[in-house]
């Protein structure tokens, strides 16, 4: 649950399989995360623009850009959180993404 019942965190969700990023809307949704949706990194920023959202949770793949490099950028300049969603088969991609600027993984 959000610390404060008041609280909504948005969330922007960046994966190109429709499965992955419902599975994380169904997991956040109930404990007070606003969740929007992306499946490229262009509609992504295009949302992380408008929504502003506290929290980004994407995966490292996508076509349209080095999604690693991206999340260091979007993770220096701002104060959203980063996490990425790391394949279960690509485990050292989690630190990886640490050092690259996600604040955490997760393994799909």
């Amino acid at each position: 649950m959000c610390p404060e019942e008041d609280v909504v965190l948005r969330t922007l969700v960046v994966h190109e399989r429709t499965e992955i990023r419902e599975r994380v809307r169904r997991v956040l949704a109930p404990e007070g995360f606003d969740v929007e949706e992306a499946a490229d990194w262009t509609t992504a920023t295009q949302l992380l623009r408008m929504t502003m959202p506290e929290l980004l949770v994407a995966s490292p793949f996508l076509r349209d850009v080095d999604v690693l490099a991206a999340l260091a950028l979007v993770g220096r300049s701002s104060n959203i959180a980063v996490i990425a969603l790391v394949p279960d088969d690509l485990g050292a991609l989690g630190p990886l993404s640490l050092d690259r600027g996600a604040d955490d993984f997760v393994r799909e």
